[in-house]
């Protein structure tokens, strides 16, 4: 189903939009939301695959988005993909939204899953070792938003060529996309690019979990200077 300019994050009696203005995720390895949270970030990611399913405890007044990455794609999922889903079920009342990894057998599940709790879901694309010719990330793109509510495009930038690729990616987007580069050359990226459009740029509350990573609380001072 193909996105639109804007996806609606729906939480508890809240709303927030995403799409119109950049928004900030905080990522979370623990089953604390830590009291800051809310003064520097809009989303808080929650990542299962390394919080486990102790999630059920975790109250926050921010939307939650729901990650259970898998070990293909840099997160620590080795259990079975039917396991997977069922967590994705179990937990999706629970979040406003959630993220899957678009190659997983999976996504459209998921999706699915997702659209009927009224919840949105992103489909994410990592390449940890290289950034995709324009071509081949905008053919990614166009199939994740037949699938999902947002697509997610991250890889390795290893030149700054990489990095003028992901901002071309950007400057194509029809519906709402999040584009971001790890590594040395695409820190930057995370702060950069929402200014272009981005919906969405990640940083972590607690620990680092990707590489070039920098902090919600980075994010939020230069983003909201």
């Amino acid at each position: 189903m193909p996105s639109d300019k804007t996806v609606t994050l729906r939480y508890g009696k809240s709303e927030l939009t995403v799409g119109d203005v950049p928004r900030i995720v905080g990522t979370l390895s623990s089953s604390v939301v830590p009291p800051t949270a809310r003064a520097i970030c809009d989303i808080v990611e929650l990542r299962l695959d390394l919080i486990g399913e102790s999630f059920s405890r975790i109250e926050s007044e921010l939307p939650l988005l729901l990650t259970i990455r898998s070990k293909t794609e840099g997160g620590q999922w080795t259990g079975s993909d039917t396991q997977r889903l069922t967590m994705y079920r179990q937990f999706i009342p629970h979040v406003a939204a959630v993220d899957v990894e678009l190659n997983s057998p999976i996504a459209a599940e998921v999706c699915q899953i997702a659209r009927e709790a009224d919840k949105a879901s992103i489909v994410s694309f990592h390449d940890f070792n290289a950034t995709p010719d324009l071509e081949v990330l905008q053919d990614i793109v166009n199939d994740g938003q037949q699938v999902g509510s947002i697509v997610k495009i991250v890889t390795l930038a290893n030149e700054q060529s990489d990095v003028e690729t992901l901002r071309a990616l950007l400057g194509k987007r029809r519906g709402p996309l999040c584009v971001m580069g790890m590594g040395q050359h695409a820190a930057k990226t995370r702060v950069e690019f929402p200014k272009l459009g981005s919906c969405l740029t990640y940083g972590y509350l607690d620990k680092p979990l990707a590489p070039g990573q920098t902090s919600a609380a980075e994010l939020f001072s230069q983003l909201r200077k």
